[in-house]
């Protein structure tokens, strides 16, 4: 058995279900269940089944479920329910369970700024404001990595480049920050399936590399607009 929790908001909601069972039919050697249960601010999964060896899968599956239930929740109390999974207990072992937090730890770091620095960026250009907010959301919920990380890094294109051709503005983003088109397209791929509704077969697939990709990018745009919208150093930023 795989045990998975996380937190329900808003906290001013408290919800009290159990054993809410959703069962995945693969074949009797397969068939897995969820079994979800929430009292007060907490929700709780437990995945019982014969072939729990896909834990990527198996958590990112609990992530819709825990949402399917929270949705039929919020229709009831008239309001927004939404969760996040922190910790999941697999073989004995805790996991964290937000993946892709690591490159959004790099980018402070590995550019010596602080947030009041971001804020100096962000603050006069809303659309560098909403960029940064979908990285962010993107980076605790593996279901809106395609579609928030192409949002994000077209929005950068948006502010470098006043065209109203995309593909001069894509061409902007690149020269700015020293990136090639290799390096940026597989961000706009993941993306097409689901930008067309095209996503049940898609959301197993680990997108850590289109965050980190999605997070290089929004620090070199940092870089260029907090050093005065100067060319990139090129020691610091080569051309990937």
């Amino acid at each position: 058995m795989i045990l998975i929790t996380g937190q329900i908001y808003p906290s001013r909601i408290k919800v009290q279900f159990e054993n809410f069972a959703i069962t995945e039919n693969i074949g009797t050697e397969r068939e897995i269940t969820y079994r979800l249960s929430g009292k007060d601010n907490v929700i709780t999964i437990e995945v019982e089944g014969k072939s729990l060896n896909d834990h990527n899968k198996i958590v990112q599956r609990t992530r819709l479920y825990s949402r399917s239930v929270l949705n039929c929740l919020g229709v009831e109390f008239g309001e927004i329910i939404e969760c996040s999974l922190e910790r999941a207990l697999i073989n004995g072992q805790e996991v964290n369970l937000r993946v892709y937090s690591e490159p959004m730890a790099m980018v402070a770091e590995e550019l010596g700024i602080k947030a009041i620095d971001i804020f100096s960026v962000v603050s006069n250009n809303p659309l560098a404001l909403l960029a940064l907010d979908d990285l962010v959301v993107a980076s605790a919920d593996v279901f809106l990595v395609p579609i928030n990380c192409a949002r994000c890094v077209e929005s950068l294109g948006h502010i470098l480049s006043t065209s109203e051709k995309a593909t001069e503005r894509w061409e902007r983003l690149r020269n700015v920050l020293s990136l090639t088109r290799a390096y940026v397209q597989p961000i706009s791929d993941a993306s097409i399936d689901h930008r067309h509704g095209f996503r049940m077969d898609k959301i197993e697939r680990n997108y850590g590399e289109i965050v980190k990709r999605s997070w290089e990018i929004y620090k070199r745009f940092l870089a260029y607009e907090l050093n005065d919208r100067k060319e990139l150093d090129s020691e610091k930023f080569p051309k990937i």
